[in-house]
């Protein structure tokens, strides 16, 4: 079944099951295999269609290898990065890795966020590294209301970053309302306050975005406020 027909079954499906009530389940790890499959490597169970996935401190790695795998067709709610470093320090990494042939698939028909990088808090000083990859791996966003956000942001001018790396994955297609990467800036919110992020695309993406005219269905470096201590944002097309 080809990607794009994977993608209606799952939309139509969910269109019968979104009365479920959604849940939220963190990675932990530890367990015998990486393997999303894997009940012990999460605090709530292994995710499913309902499921707010969340990555946070716990299994991180210090570099680019990979620390949990999709290792069969996925779909869930939400995918949530929320790990934090300081700038300064030791940097650690959620690098999820999709088997070859197999499709991370994150599915709702919500309004906010779909895919969020970022920790959603006003921290100075701090960075959020996620990555996706599998050369014959797909991921696919289906969220017509929802948002693809990546951003860090502090009421302090300091270095902050949220970078989402999809540069190691064959595909992704996303079908949702926006892309926002640092594009949500605002002074009202200090999570939101002097933002920094980046977004680096599959090898081959396809965007679809349905926010009508204003505001911008992709927003890259909408910052507000004296500076994040960066020289620029980042949207980094795939190959």
């Amino acid at each position: 079944m080809s990607i794009c027909r994977h993608i209606l079954c799952i939309s139509l499906w969910l269109a019968l099951v979104f009365t479920a009530r959604a849940s939220s389940t963190t990675w932990k790890g530890g367990a015998a295999n990486l393997n999303w499959s894997t009940s012990a490597n999460w605090f709530s169970g292994v995710p499913t269609v309902t499921s707010d996935v969340v990555f946070v401190t716990n299994g991180v790695v210090l570099g680019s290898v990979s620390n949990n795998v999709v290792s069969a067709n996925t779909t869930i709610q939400s995918l949530n990065y929320n790990h934090t470093n300081s700038s300064t320090g030791t940097q650690t990494y959620q690098n999820t890795y999709i088997n070859s042939g197999v499709t991370l698939t994150v599915s709702n028909v919500l309004t906010g966020n779909a895919v969020f990088v970022g920790s959603g808090l006003s921290l100075s000083s701090s960075m959020t590294t996620a990555a996706i990859s599998g050369p014959n791996g797909s991921l696919a966003v289906v969220a017509t209301n929802g948002v693809i956000n990546v951003r860090r942001g502090g009421s302090a001018d300091n270095y902050r970053m949220a970078t989402l790396d999809l540069s190691g994955l064959s595909n992704c297609i996303v079908r949702a309302q926006r892309v926002l990467v640092a594009g949500d800036g605002t002074n009202g919110s200090t999570e939101r306050d002097r933002e920094a992020g980046a977004l680096k695309l599959a090898r081959n993406s396809a965007l679809y975005l349905n926010s009508g005219s204003f505001p911008p269905g992709l927003t890259v470096g909408y910052t507000i406020g004296n500076g994040s201590g960066i020289t620029s944002n980042l949207l980094v097309l795939g190959q």
